[in-house]
């Protein structure tokens, strides 16, 4: 558990302000059952359950403040767990100002027992609070499967359409949904084995379903399937099962014609990966994309109809897993509404992944523009020197079949130059720990033309070493020890200087953590915000002390920021969330630790990690990339979600025991979840001085600043200082927060 959040611990229990996270709660009992609920529910619903979370304080190693919730607990199958293991999961990419929210009021709720199950015995009913006339709006989706009561394989897809209002950033309005499932009840077996996919912030999703092991062959669906569930659409009151008549609940959900060869029920019988969606406020209508074992590019041409072409991957003989989904035009080509990307083979005769295929995306549909980027051996690291020489990886196993999407991101730095990034390993293996995120930065001329070739991650597997993490943790690197720097609200990186901030651990390869099982990979595949900063979980090796003051190395896995460095256009390494990280839960009362993130299953990547649509592309409230904005701060950031388990302290005694691990104490009455968390801003921008309240000092803080012409009030992001920016402050000023 990292510094600061041990520090809003302390603050919390003297009393003072401390952070709020929801669908925080916890059951009315201790232990098992817990309170997530089951997919089946219509009477009373189950499929759409509406609640508010308030996000907590959560501060990287290098001092920025975020707010986390848990977003999304997954349903509950089974008597032996409290919910079901989460597999691929995603966020739209954009958010939509001044969306009217779907229902007219959302539970809201302050206290152990409350919560959204409507089985009275598990939660007691909360109180309500109505929706905002309008907010910025987002969807979150996530897989979960289990073994059933029934002992079938369940599997389905959860969604949540939710939005924040600009004076209110730390309350999210959540409505989830039960998108789509396998089965009509614990007593009847499954009809189709389904993945992720993608969604856009009108909360239409794009899935994949076949038949593989399924034990309904009946009224089972055959071949490889896209469908699009719309989750304004869904009937509260029916479940929406994929069988092989479609889905149950037909108004809500599209059946995707695959390309040819076709089977009688529109399934295809070529593979094909995990499709992503063309977001709808971008195209008029949402268009499902994807990519086939045929080596095609599939796309929606109109509803339900789809085509096909190669023309996405010039130069190249095939590609590997699914598209990538960038909601800005940057090629630069006619009708352009978006940008795609996949992972590609410059051998004609296939060989080696070694490329990043990149194309513009019509409003139709269409390829626009393409080229692909092939680097040379040797690629270097500007911040932390090493030289790595590797393939794309991160898309084999089941990853095609489960997701998630995608292995390349897309964006833009803080310079407005176009970055394409995707995970390295050095050899063609799926389980290889020898592990890189290397990105393409082009020099701001002609889209992705000329430009540089670079590292933002490393992992030296044969060395034991990788790339160095930073923190404001002081001349040792090691939090709590008094030395010179530590705490002091800057990040020194100036070995030279009295308050040198040293490396606080470095990446690491999996198996130093695991001991050897999984042994990799190492690394997730990337995410890139608004600034160009580059997100993924991987394996590390940080520095503590216990006690007595010893020093030691704590192997974990975490959620790390690559921070652009503006000046010298690479990265250097923040530690966002680590195992062990503890935060108060306002909403239930309780304490929850978070106990796992996955990077690695037993043969490949794990789809549950993070993957490039896991994070907004563009700033908090829509905000485009900005020029002269710190590229630490929040501001850059318009959400991201990721996959982690949580242990709520039940009875208040300090420890974290999870009853149904195998390895604890089973007559714990904590709880655990399976919970898709999101991270996201919770900082007014009119809070000028970052204090976290909006009063005179920021006004005259920014008149100071303005008056200088200080780069910082860009307030509208322009890339200079004028008189605009004034009167937008002023503007968000008198709204207040």
């Amino acid at each position: 558990m990292r510094a600061r959040n041990m520090v809003a611990a302390v603050v919390a229990l003297a009393g003072l302000a401390a952070p709020a996270l929801a669908q925080d709660s916890v059951s009315r009992t201790p232990g098992l059952p817990g309170d997530a609920v089951n997919a089946y529910g219509t009477a009373p619903t189950t499929q759409r359950l509406s609640y508010v979370i308030d996000m907590g304080e959560l501060f990287g190693s290098w001092n920025t403040k975020f707010g986390i919730a848990p977003l999304i607990k997954t349903n509950k199958s089974t008597t032996t767990f409290f919910n079901n293991f989460p597999s691929a999961a995603g966020l739209s990419s954009s958010a939509i100002k001044n969306l009217t929210p779907p229902v007219a009021s959302y539970g809201e709720w302050f206290g152990p027992g409350f919560g959204v199950n409507p089985n009275a015995a598990i939660n007691f009913i909360p109180g309500q609070t109505p929706a905002p006339e309008s907010y910025t709006g987002l969807a979150a989706i996530v897989a979960d499967f289990g073994r059933d009561t029934g002992q079938f394989e369940y599997n389905g897809i959860i969604g949540a359409m939710f939005g924040y209002e600009t004076t209110y950033p730390s309350r999210l309005y959540v409505t989830r949904y039960q998108v789509a499932q396998n089965q009509p009840n614990f007593a009847n077996p499954d009809t189709a084995q389904l993945g992720l996919g993608g969604v856009d912030a009108m909360g239409n999703v794009a899935m994949r379903a076949d038949n593989f092991g399924i034990a309904d062959t009946v009224n089972g669906i055959t071949g490889t399937n896209y469908f699009r569930v719309k989750m304004p659409a869904r009937n509260p009151a029916s479940i929406n099962q994929i069988r092989n008549i479609g889905g149950t609940d037909a108004a809500a959900t599209d059946w995707i014609d695959l390309v040819p060869p076709l089977d009688a029920n529109r399934s295809a019988t070529v593979q094909h990966n995990t499709p992503n969606i063309l977001a709808q406020n971008l195209a008029g209508v949402s268009r499902v994309l994807g990519s086939n074992f045929d080596r095609l590019h599939v796309f929606e041409t109109a509803v339900n109809d789809t085509a096909s072409t190669v023309a996405h991957r010039p130069g190249t003989g095939d590609h590997r897993g699914g598209v990538h989904v960038y909601p800005v035009a940057l090629m630069g080509g006619p009708n352009e509404v978006a940008t795609g990307g996949i992972l590609s083979q410059s051998n004609a005769g296939g060989g080696s992944t070694d490329s990043i295929s990149i194309w513009g995306i019509r409003a139709n549909g269409l390829v626009g523009n393409a080229i692909t980027k092939t680097p040379a051996p040797g690629i270097s690291d500007p911040c932390d020197p090493f030289a790595y020489t590797g393939v794309f990886e991160n898309y084999r196993s089941q990853v095609a079949a489960r997701g998630g999407n995608s292995q390349v991101a897309l964006g833009q730095s803080a310079n407005y130059t176009r970055l394409a990034a995707a995970m390295m390993a050095s050899s063609a293996t799926a389980t290889n720990p020898f592990n890189a995120i290397a990105v393409f930065e082009d020099d701001g001329g002609a889209p992705y033309v000329n430009g540089t070739w670079k590292l933002a991650a490393w992992v030296d597997t044969p060395g034991l070493s990788g790339k160095p993490i930073y923190g404001d943790f002081g001349n040792d690197g090691i939090a709590f020890t008094g030395d010179p720097g530590e705490f002091d609200g800057v990040v020194d990186l100036n070995p030279l200087s009295p308050t040198y901030d040293a490396p606080i651990g470095r990446l690491a390869s999996l198996f130093e953590v695991t001991g050897g099982s999984p042994v990799g990979p190492s690394l997730s595949s990337p995410m890139i915000d608004s600034a160009g900063n580059i997100w993924f979980t991987g394996a590390v090796a940080l520095n503590k002390a216990d006690s007595f003051g010893n020093p030691f190395i704590d192997f974990d896995s975490a959620l790390i920021r690559g921070i652009y460095d503006r000046d010298n256009s690479c990265w250097k390494l923040e530690l966002i969330v680590e195992l062990g990280d503890t935060f108060d839960g306002i909403n239930s009362g309780r304490r929850y630790q978070v106990q796992f993130m996955g990077v690695a299953d037993s043969n490949s990547i794990d789809s549950a990690t993070t993957w490039s649509n896991m994070i907004v592309a563009g700033g908090w409230n829509d905000q485009p990339t900005c020029p002269t904005r710190d590229t630490r701060s929040s501001l850059n950031l318009g959400g991201l979600v990721f996959n982690a388990k949580i242990v709520y302290d039940y009875n208040n005694d300090g420890t974290f025991e999870d009853p149904t691990s195998g390895s604890g104490n089973p007559l714990s009455p904590d709880q655990s979840y399976h919970a898709l968390l999101y991270i996201g801003n919770t900082r007014c921008p009119a809070d000028f001085d970052g204090s976290g309240f909006v009063d005179t000092e920021d006004y005259d803080a920014f008149v100071r600043a303005f008056e200088d012409g200080d780069e910082s009030t860009d307030f509208d992001c322009s890339g200079f200082v004028d008189l605009d920016d004034f009167v937008s402050f002023v503007l968000a000023f008198e709204q207040g927060c």
